[in-house]
């Protein structure tokens, strides 16, 4: 090898990737700019918020087979030949196999409704430009693509419940890099919604050829045919996935559908601004995620366990690095916003105050995943209720309020239902839950 991986830990990739993630959307933002108008700028983002419909039809269920993994590789392991030896291993097949199935039903109708929806919206853009935009190809292959890397997702996750975090988190790492500079060449190349297509390409590809290459017993597992694995699926996983699939849902309505909303009410130019704002807005919620995603797998296992103490350090130590992280990040997007004033980057933005608003959103949401991704360790889903009811007055309040207030009005209610709803009503049924489910 021409770089020596080896002294490198878990927790370095994952962080790793958090701040490549980051990173490389700062500079894809900054060449968004420099490459783009300020109309396909509006045409970029909103390729990219109606593309994360995927959430809805995965349904978060990579979190559900993480976990649900991670329990069964108590009694399970991995040998010196690769195979997987132990009491729990039915099980796993089960998974295994029911799982690739429902992802191929999910991915497919992932695709059908993403493509009438696309088709629908792009045609009824309110803007000059409309008819001018070559967005059918660039859509139909983004689709496509999303749709196989959202299968390619069930494998991660599977490898990464299995406690192989360090082979998952060091590819997605290379092909995040990869995909990312693909994106910037395809935009200095004069690409535009092509580049849309390069993180996912450059995923399946090479995700595809790594799967292929090295983890070959889990793809002849998977593609094997148990009668009963269909059973075992809908008594584990089932149960627990309708849950998180109402909370993705959520966070779809919440976070991804304000840019479609103003793109098709403002036009464009406005669309851009919210998406650029959002993205910068979540890299930093992104980076300081990253805390809580490594700990999931101990956390699981330390609620299997009934080692509360255990649980307890595991998810302060992260949760206390993390709100650390978001607080560096936002310092660092406030010093961003003021530099940029000087030579008109920010123009592309939301005005500051819009921007402190989104930060704002952004914590609380962070606050709420969080919270969210410990319960989990318990295999339940309390908080799904109140992100569904929060989801629907953010989106109602938005539809309602962009006309008069554009922008400005999204943010507000953006903000509002989160400070005195979703957040207080989150931390309340969070600890309720901690008391009574230990016992």
């Amino acid at each position: 090898m021409l770089f020596d991986l080896k002294p490198f830990g878990v927790i370095h990739f994952i962080i790793g990737y958090r701040l490549w993630q980051g990173l490389a959307g700062l500079i894809t933002a900054l060449l968004v700019v420099y490459f783009l108008s300020a109309e396909q700028q509006g045409w970029y983002f909103t390729f990219m918020s109606l593309a994360a419909l995927y959430s809805i039809f995965e349904m978060g269920l990579s979190l559900v087979v993480v976990q649900v993994i991670a329990k069964l590789f108590l009694d399970i392991r991995w040998d010196v030949c690769g195979e997987i030896i132990g009491r729990n291993r039915a099980q796993l097949l089960a998974i295994l196999q029911s799982g690739l199935r429902v992802y191929f039903v999910l991915a497919g109708l992932f695709i059908v409704c993403s493509l009438i929806a696309g088709w629908w919206m792009f045609t009824n853009a309110s803007n000059d430009a409309a008819e001018a935009v070559r967005w059918q190809l660039p859509w139909l292959g983004l689709v496509v693509l999303t749709a196989s890397s959202m299968i390619l997702l069930f494998f991660w996750a599977i490898l990464e419940g299995a406690g192989k975090l360090l082979e998952v988190y060091r590819l997605r790492l290379c092909l995040a890099v990869a995909g990312s500079v693909l994106c910037w060449l395809i935009l200095s190349m004069g690409g535009f919604l092509w580049a849309t297509l390069a993180i996912p390409l450059i995923g399946t590809i090479f995700g595809i050829g790594w799967m292929s290459l090295y983890q070959k017993k889990i793809l002849t597992m998977a593609r094997s045919h148990d009668r009963t694995a269909m059973n075992y699926w809908n008594r584990e996983v089932w149960p627990l996935q309708w849950r998180v699939g109402i909370y993705w849902i959520s966070i779809f309505m919440m976070s991804q559908l304000v840019t479609p909303i103003l793109f098709l009410s403002q036009g464009a130019i406005i669309a851009g601004q919210m998406g650029l704002s959002l993205t910068i807005a979540h890299m930093v919620g992104i980076i300081a995620q990253a805390w809580i995603a490594r700990s999931v797998p101990d956390m699981t296992q330390a609620v299997a366990r009934h080692d509360w103490s255990r649980l307890d350090t595991i998810f302060r130590r992260n949760f206390r690095n993390s709100i650390i992280t978001f607080f560096a990040g936002t310092v660092a997007v406030a010093i961003l916003y003021w530099a940029a004033g000087d030579w008109g980057f920010s123009k592309r933005l939301l005005p500051w105050q819009e921007m402190v608003g989104l930060m704002v959103f952004v914590l609380s949401y962070h606050l709420h995943n969080t919270w969210a991704a410990q319960l989990r360790s318990f295999h339940k889903e309390p908080l799904g209720g109140t992100f569904l009811v929060g989801a629907g007055l953010i989106l109602l309040g938005s539809v309602m309020l962009v006309d008069r207030f554009s922008a400005a009005g999204a943010v507000i209610i953006m903000v509002v239902v989160q400070a005195i709803f979703i957040l207080p009503t989150s931390w309340w049924i969070w600890r309720r839950c901690n008391q009574q489910w230990r016992h």
